[in-house]
């Protein structure tokens, strides 16, 4: 269930647990359309918040936890994310200039040449691996298959025909058993 939050509660809320030691807690809040530019949430637990819409123009939260947390078309610019979690952040539509500690989160470094080739080359290798199988699990289909493709009986398969109890029409049933040769 999540609790809706003015930014005097929310100033409020992590002003108390910093002064208890503790490391501030607004998980789950609902903090959509709040004005929390410049304000201090370092070190924060913000997972699954919803910022949605929020500003946070200028504010700290280097060192927070935003985890799951929803960004969608937040104003994030000349904020402070040096050190914080976005895994599983929604950013879709979010405003990140002058982003200070963004470019860790978004630049990879691109892998050297080697390490690309011996990378590409264990994926097409793994590929061939998973094809080569799916052909031999077609071919052991059809070896144990005691019909042809054609719906014949192959010769090294062997039928027999055992009697099952007579049902109330007063007909028969028959159970047809299959068995392989080797």
């Amino acid at each position: 269930m999540s609790v809706n939050f003015t930014r005097k509660q929310v100033k409020q809320e992590i002003k108390s647990a910093r002064k208890k030691g503790k490391k501030p807690k607004l998980r789950g809040a609902n903090l959509s359309r709040i004005d929390l530019s410049g304000a201090d949430l370092s070190k924060t637990n913000l997972i699954e918040v919803n910022l949605s819409e929020a500003n946070l123009c200028g504010a700290n939260l280097s060192g927070a936890d935003l985890r799951y947390a929803n960004l969608t078309k937040a104003n994030l610019s000349e904020a402070n994310l040096n050190g914080a979690d976005l895994r599983r952040a929604n950013l879709s539509g979010t405003r990140l200039p002058e982003v200070v500690g963004v470019e860790s989160l978004i630049k990879k470094e691109k892998p050297s040449r080697s390490t690309k080739s011996k990378t590409t080359s264990n994926h097409i290798s793994t590929k061939k691996k998973q094809t080569q199988k799916r052909k031999n699990k077609k071919a052991d289909w059809r070896k144990k298959s005691k019909y042809t493709s054609s719906g014949e009986l192959k010769e090294s398969a062997s039928v027999s025909v055992r009697a099952t109890s007579i049902p109330m029409g007063g007909q028969p049933g028959y159970k047809i058993k299959g068995n392989r040769r080797g």
